[in-house]
């Protein structure tokens, strides 16, 4: 069988439904196995929005008119399938259409019954949550910060629609609204996404019994969880507020991302990762910048990770939108692993550092003329200098790409060569990080211990007098530090700079 440019044998089949079973990593099928992931379990904010206002508009990345796609199921074909391994991949399946009004819900059709009966998940095991921060790997302020938040959700109880009042609409997306509320009890700040689903008893009943492990994940890489209920066919997910919103909109604003940023964009992201293999024993499976939330305290969370099955069945009708960060092997149905993520983070830096979503790639490297300049030893000062300071940068702009429908998108996933940066505008460090992710065979992608000692993550993460990461990535308030303690990249002060001022009402908690 023939080989691109990428590395990646020629697929002529683009197969949309995800398989279900995911294939362990070599070193890994001795220990407790990764549960089946799911998407869309949780959104905290902003995430995977179409904004509501100016302050959040619509990324200009983005095609004005979005491609939907019907949901697609995969059927086994007439024709005879040669029994060997690359013919399996070319044969033997086609993609057919469901029509709406019978697509299937998990094992059952949808319905047109509303329940107006709320369940709420439990109480919060204090000692248990302190237990786990104690556990990992975090300094005084991630932990104080954990512990704060704990403290709050323990107070919270019971949630039930009456107890919240709505401040603004975050965005619509992703089969729901998100709004900012204010829980009146508490005062507490939240983001609630409301999802309608036509859905029996029993299966509501199970996707708030599947969510009950977001109760457990208490990292300061995760966004925060305080409950779900249902109302009224209504899922309500109530998530902590970051008031930097998803990294799609911060793109709004920044342009481009400079590279020391992105480095500890980065450092986050794989913690995040890392913990919810090594804790909870999922793969995210939904990595892209509108899933990376930030807020002003330089604080990066990951959200919608994938836990609850019966959720992901439920919403599986809607397939919206003209980007996918989806690896390949995902998109011709193999099994897949934590390492069709690190594809997906992959291209999310090249979108953080370009401003532009990098599907189809750019082949005329003279178009990045558009935002970077000819000299390279000039872009990467710039790089450096914007990280301190924080100030928007021009993108990456081609005025004749036309946006790709969503099929012609995936099939250019599956068969073209991955996006690569080019030299004159980046570190030698950051596109050796880039291609790595970005390889054709999932076994040939570094894992996320490997790029957490990358030299882009360790070295220009800090671009610090000792050179190594500061993995707060916040706002120092020691007044004795002293100046070789002090970082001089840091996310809070980069936004603060980029983002437009905080309103009054706007102020998280």
């Amino acid at each position: 069988m023939s080989k691109p440019s990428s590395g990646r044998p020629n697929r002529n089949v683009l197969n949309l439904t995800l398989p279900s079973t995911i294939a362990p990593l070599p070193d890994e099928e001795d220990k407790q196995p990764l549960r089946h992931p799911k998407v869309t379990s949780n959104s905290a904010s902003m995430a995977d929005t179409a904004p509501a206002n100016q302050h959040s508009g619509q990324n200009t990345n983005e095609s004005a008119s979005p491609v939907i796609a019907p949901p697609i199921m995969r059927v086994r074909s007439t024709q005879p399938a040669s029994s060997s391994p690359s013919s399996i991949k070319s044969s033997g399946y086609h993609v057919k259409v469901v029509a709406p009004d019978i697509a299937p819900t998990g094992n059952r059709y949808q319905t047109n019954s509303r329940y107006s009966n709320r369940i709420s998940t439990g109480p919060v095991d204090v000692a248990e949550v302190l237990r786990q921060l104690a556990a990992q790997d975090l300094d005084d302020l991630q932990r104080r910060r954990l512990s704060a938040f704990v403290t709050e959700k323990q107070k919270i109880g019971e949630l039930r629609p009456e107890d919240f009042e709505k401040i603004s609409e975050l965005g619509k997306g992703n089969g729901g609204v998100v709004s900012k509320v204010r829980h009146i009890t508490t005062g507490l700040i939240m983001a609630k996404k409301n999802i309608h689903l036509e859905i029996k008893p029993m299966v509501r009943t199970q996707i708030i019994r599947e969510l009950q492990v977001l109760h457990d994940c208490n990292s300061p890489y995760i966004v925060g969880y305080y409950g779900a209920f249902f109302a009224d066919g209504d899922i309500s997910l109530c998530m902590e507020y970051m008031d930097g919103g998803s990294l799609d909109m911060v793109l709004q604003h920044a342009g481009r991302i400079p590279e020391p940023i992105v480095a500890k964009l980065l450092y986050s992201v794989l913690k995040g990762l890392v913990y919810l293999g090594q804790t909870l024993h999922i793969i995210h499976r939904d990595v892209k910048p509108s899933n990376i939330l930030v807020n002003r305290n330089g604080e990066v969370k990951l959200c919608d990770f994938g836990v609850s099955g019966q959720l992901t069945d439920s919403l599986a009708n809607s397939f919206v939108g003209t980007r996918s960060y989806m690896a390949p092997e995902r998109l011709t149905g193999e099994q897949y692993n934590i390492l069709s993520d690190v594809w997906s983070v992959g291209l999310s830096l090249v979108e953080l550092t370009t401003g532009r979503y990098p599907i189809p790639a750019i082949e005329d490297e003279s178009v990045y003329l558009t935002a970077f300049s000819p000299d390279r030893e000039a872009n990467l000062a710039q790089h450096l200098d914007v990280a301190k300071h924080g100030r928007p940068l021009p993108r990456v702009s081609s005025r004749s790409e036309e946006p790709m429908a969503i099929f012609e998108l995936l099939a250019h996933i599956v068969d073209q060569p991955a996006p690569r940066l080019p030299r004159f505008c980046f570190s030698d460090d950051l596109i050796d990080l880039v291609d790595a992710c970005l390889r054709g065979s999932p076994n040939d992608r570094p894992s996320l211990d490997k790029l957490l000692q990358h030299p882009f993550v360790t070295t220009v993460a800090g671009a610090c007098p000792h050179g190594v990461v500061h993995r707060q990535s916040t706002i120092y308030t020691d007044a004795n530090a002293s100046d070789a303690d002090l970082d001089p990249i840091n996310i809070g002060n980069y936004l603060m700079n980029v983002l437009p001022p905080v309103s009054p009402d706007d102020q998280s908690n």
